[in-house]
């Protein structure tokens, strides 16, 4: 998988030339673009780009956007996507990493919803009732 992240600091810590270091472990860093990941999800589910986008409560305009790489999706985004497309534990933390954001954390309660979500497989909607009924901003609004 490449160099862990402590070793990666130090090496930043140790370099004289940023431009040098970024090219030097480009293949280290988080890939903003998760769109061909997310497509390819999609594909092995055999899911129409129409169903997906309102599975996770989004205009087809957007998510097109966000396959394309012309639009980096936020993490409530990416957890809804995740919920449309019943990722696995490990699909959805290899989106969430690949997109520069953390997992889920079980001592955040929109986190704990979210971690309830994936458990009982349910859908956005259903996030967002829960989300509502807790006191914590909705998804997508």
């Amino acid at each position: 998988m490449g160099q862990e992240t402590q070793e990666l600091q130090k090496a930043l810590n140790e370099s004289l030339d940023l431009s040098q270091f970024l090219q030097l472990h480009k293949g280290q860093m988080v890939q903003p673009d998760i769109g061909a990941q997310i497509e390819a999800l999609r594909k092995e589910r055999k899911l129409k780009k129409a169903e997906l986008a309102r599975r996770a409560g989004m205009s087809e305009y957007y998510l097109y956007q966000i396959l394309k790489g012309h639009r980096k999706p936020s993490r409530d985004t990416i957890l809804c996507l995740c919920l449309s497309l019943s990722c696995s534990e490990t699909e959805r933390k290899m989106l969430l990493e690949k997109s520069g954001y953390a997992d889920l954390y079980v001592r955040v309660k929109r986190d704990a919803i979210f971690k309830y979500a994936f458990q009982e497989g349910w859908n956005c909607q259903q996030v967002n009732d829960a989300l509502y009924e807790c006191g914590e901003p909705l998804v997508n609004a």
